[in-house]
């Protein structure tokens, strides 16, 4: 399941994401991972969207417990219902992780990228919460079954909205619960999407193929 994402610096643009987005050249770039930061879009009580910081994962106890949620459940299991209910938000992302076990004990990463430099976005739930600083909100992603591409490296991927979905997602058109929970379905229309193997260094992280501003 996806445990690495890289993201847009640009939180102007974010705010104003209703589509995936288009960054310029010299945008930098971000790679998140759980207890991490990253920018989350959300609507106030007011109806104008927001982006904050906010760091991947629940925490429970002191501890790390979830950085996603099933798509299907979200809206009723105890730990993510408040959250679906009053915490909806996206991260717009330039690419995701998955990874497979092509044998025992060895775990091999894929970036999943959509093509023309575009951003999508990943819907999320977050909540306020016990962090390390104090109460600090955190995000867990959601997630689908994953698509006829994807399912060959495993069976979840993240709910990837279409750019009609966001709004409703957000909040910002009225919608049941059973109506958002259709927007949760895995996302088809990826045929310019690309799917490589992660470049590592001699060191063992991650390339350095995009500008990053920090490596998590």
């Amino acid at each position: 399941m996806c445990g690495k994402f890289s993201q847009s610096m640009t939180w102007r643009q974010l705010v104003d994401a209703s589509q995936p987005l288009m960054p310029r050249p010299e945008e930098a770039c971000a790679v998140v991972t759980p207890m991490t930061p990253a920018y989350v879009v959300g609507v106030g009580g007011d109806g104008r969207r927001w982006a904050a910081p906010m760091v991947w994962g629940f925490v429970e106890g002191g501890r790390l417990r979830h950085i996603h949620a099933r798509g299907e459940t979200s809206n009723i299991r105890p730990t993510f219902r408040r959250p679906f209910a009053e915490g909806r938000g996206v991260v717009m992302v330039r690419s995701f992780n998955e990874a497979d076990e092509p044998r025992p004990g060895r775990t091999r990463q894929w970036v999943i990228a959509p093509g023309g430099a575009k951003e999508i976005a990943i819907a999320v739930l977050f909540r306020k919460q016990e962090v390390y600083h104090g109460l600090e909100f955190g995000f867990v992603q959601v997630t689908t079954g994953a698509n006829a591409r994807i399912a060959a490296i495993g069976d979840r991927m993240p709910a990837v909205l279409d750019p009609d979905s966001i709004s409703v997602w957000l909040g910002e058109v009225p919608a049941s619960a059973s109506s958002l929970l259709s927007r949760l379905r895995p996302f088809e229309d990826d045929a310019d999407w690309t799917i490589t193997p992660e470049v590592t260094t001699a060191a063992g992280g991650p390339g350095s193929g995009d500008r990053q501003l920090s490596l998590f």
